[in-house]
């Protein structure tokens, strides 16, 4: 069964190497970052699948800690959801994360990143692509808004790692 790896996959999705650059926006004094990042998460923890008939489920979940390093530095902690096909393994699912660190070029505070929609096919990575949500950051972060997008693989118990990169507008 495929359902260690998917969760890994799901909630790990946000994580991440290397270099920001950025522009200034004059008109109202921001300036665009773009960074890539890798990202390396423990196995996660399912809480009770609600499951029809056919053994189809809807299972929640929580990563306790994923570690951020290149252009995002920090950690993570994640809650999601997955919906589970017991006929093909296929999943889709939705997560949110709550970083805590420094976006180089942004500043350190924390944010909330949400990924709404991603999907998985076993044995294959999972490529996702989220948001920053709007009003959800901290001190140097408090008026961050941007994208993320990030690809996911894991191991047999659902830890792995993700390679990605956020484009961003800092204030």
């Amino acid at each position: 069964m495929h359902r260690p790896i998917t969760l890994a996959v799901a909630a790990s999705v946000v994580l991440g190497t290397a270099a920001s650059a950025g522009y200034v926006h004059a008109h109202d004094r921001t300036h665009r970052v773009r960074a890539d990042f890798e990202a390396v998460s423990g196995a996660p923890t399912p809480s009770a699948p609600a499951c029809d008939p056919e053994g189809n489920c809807v299972v929640p979940y929580s990563i306790g800690e994923a570690t951020y390093s290149g252009g995002v530095r920090g950690t993570s902690v994640t809650a999601g959801i997955l919906v589970l096909d017991a006929t093909t393994g296929y999943s889709t699912g939705t997560s949110y994360q709550l970083f805590t660190g420094e976006i180089v070029g942004c500043g350190t505070g924390t944010v909330v990143i949400a990924l709404p929609e991603f999907e998985s096919v076993p044995g294959e990575p999972i490529i996702a692509k989220g948001s920053i949500v709007d009003g959800s950051g901290t001190g140097g972060l408090d008026r961050v808004s941007g994208t993320i997008t990030n690809v996911f693989t894991s191991d047999a118990s659902g830890a792995g790692s993700a390679v990605g990169r956020v484009d961003l507008r800092c204030r």
